[in-house]
């Protein structure tokens, strides 16, 4: 399927999305990743949202095509300031969000914050937070010590075969063919012929100030959009948060699967999608 390849610019950034159907007229749905993954993991979706909305796979800031931070840390809230820009770059009055895992509670957050700008809400396997108020002090003290030691270096791998079997050995159970598109997506050729995954390292690094649930349950009561929040029943977590119910128009969905249950089973996900989004 034909798609458009294009950068806009948030907070000195070049900011990397590709966009599926253009042309179509019905709200675009933005499609925001987790942790170090990229706009690609969403892939597999589509062919068939494309048929009736255009689809925009974002590489949030230091991953996949995005510019990466030069120095310092990924703060949470510049991933919902750059949902804001590419809302405006899309010159669209309103949006349908889809996040999966950090991705996830990045769209949850932006449609708590500006509940007038999202028509729908889709949120994959997003879940785990803990409250970790009184490892504060500790973890600023990492935070500062990392920051003062010299950043890490991107682990390289000798051959693209080599970088995809290892993205087998932790994604087991992920189809061969969306793991191999999902992966080439994600790596970059370096010049001596060696590759390397495209995540910046430097997200590697704890958050220095918590991220507590009491903020995610205040978002979550301002949504004023319907809401899907979706998990795979072979998931680390296995019952959906009591912040979900917090949520005004909240539709709950288990598919099989576990945290990468959009990869291994996308057509599972689909008919649930379909339903959801009232797709023919």
């Amino acid at each position: 399927m034909a798609s458009k390849s294009q950068f806009f610019q948030s907070f000195n950034l070049n900011i990397h999305y590709e966009i599926f159907s253009q042309e179509l007229t019905k709200t675009p749905i933005i499609c925001i990743h987790g942790f170090l993954d990229h706009g690609g993991t969403f892939g597999p979706l589509v062919p068939t949202l494309a048929k009736e909305h255009p689809v925009v796979l974002l590489d949030r800031r230091g991953y996949g095509d995005s510019d990466h931070i030069p120095h310092g840390r990924y703060h949470f809230t510049a991933h919902l300031l750059d949902i804001a820009n590419l809302i405006k770059e899309l010159e669209a009055e309103c949006v349908i969000l889809m996040g999966h895992s950090m991705g996830g509670l990045i769209a949850l957050l932006y449609a708590g914050t500006y509940p007038d700008q999202i028509e729908k809400l889709i949120v994959l396997e997003s879940f785990g937070i803990k409250d970790e108020t009184k490892e504060s002090p500790e973890r600023i003290r990492s935070w500062i010590a990392a920051q003062q030691r010299d950043p890490e270096e991107p682990k390289v791998y000798e051959s693209i075969e080599v970088a995809l079997k290892r993205l087998k050995a932790v994604h087991k159970n992920v189809p061969a063919d969306i793991l191999k598109a999902w992966g080439l997506r994600g790596l970059k050729e370096l010049d001596d012929g060696q590759v390397r995954f495209k995540a910046d390292p430097k997200h590697k690094g704890r958050e220095p100030i918590v991220f507590r649930e009491d903020i995610v349950r205040v978002h979550a009561q301002k949504i004023a959009c319907p809401t899907l929040v979706a998990r795979g029943t072979e998931s680390v977590v296995k019952e959906f948060p009591s912040w979900v119910d917090e949520i005004p128009n909240v539709k709950k969905a288990e598919m099989p699967g576990g945290h990468m249950c959009h990869l291994e089973h996308p057509d599972l996900l689909i008919n649930i999608l379909k339903d959801f989004l009232a797709l023919g």
